[in-house]
């Protein structure tokens, strides 16, 4: 009977020291007449601020070529969708400065996450100085881009981006990072 009353105050002990430290209690609670186990689960949250830097090459609609970049920025809700805000540059003929609403779904939990992601917002762009010389004043339109690619993991909470995607400017193919 010593024995009972002593492993019960000593499991009483122990659970008042942890809430005395602030370590997260859990549904894992296994409790033998000798031994009390306790496993601490991480709390993994789905909610994460996400940052995406890109660069971009590819083929433009008004001239030979495209290059330019992006930044993304916005919070990943779950394994499977990302929403943010970004603002990138992109020059061929044209210079080209999109501000941007960025939605992106993944189709898997897996290590290598395809996905499609849509852009949408404003564009400001101007003409080449050099061609145009008198008429530099820059202009505003609608920035619209779908895009498919590949995230794969390089880290713990780094991964790779590589895609392809098709927009007002031309058929950028895009890589960058995730963290």
């Amino acid at each position: 009977m010593k024995k009972i009353i002593f492993v019960i105050v000593a499991v009483l002990i122990s659970f008042a020291a942890f809430a005395q430290r602030g370590i997260p209690r859990t549904d894992n609670v296994s409790v033998s007449s000798t031994v009390v186990i306790k496993t601490i689960k991480k709390s993994e949250s789905k909610f994460r601020f996400q940052q995406m830097p890109e660069v971009q090459v590819g083929y433009a609609f008004d001239s030979e070529y495209l290059i330019g970049g992006s930044y993304t920025a916005g919070c990943r809700f779950s394994n499977w969708l990302f929403l943010g805000c970004g603002v990138g540059y992109a020059h061929s003929w044209r210079e080209w400065l999109p501000i941007y609403v960025h939605f992106r779904g993944y189709f898997s939990k897996r290590p290598f996450k395809p996905y499609a992601s849509l852009s949408l917002g404003g564009v400001i762009y101007s003409y080449d100085y050099a061609e145009y010389l008198y008429d530099y004043a820059p202009d505003f339109g609608f920035h619209g881009e779908f895009s498919i690619g590949v995230e794969i993991p390089v880290h713990e909470k780094i991964n790779l981006i590589a895609g392809v995607g098709i927009s007002q400017m031309g058929v950028p193919v895009k890589i960058g990072i995730s963290f």
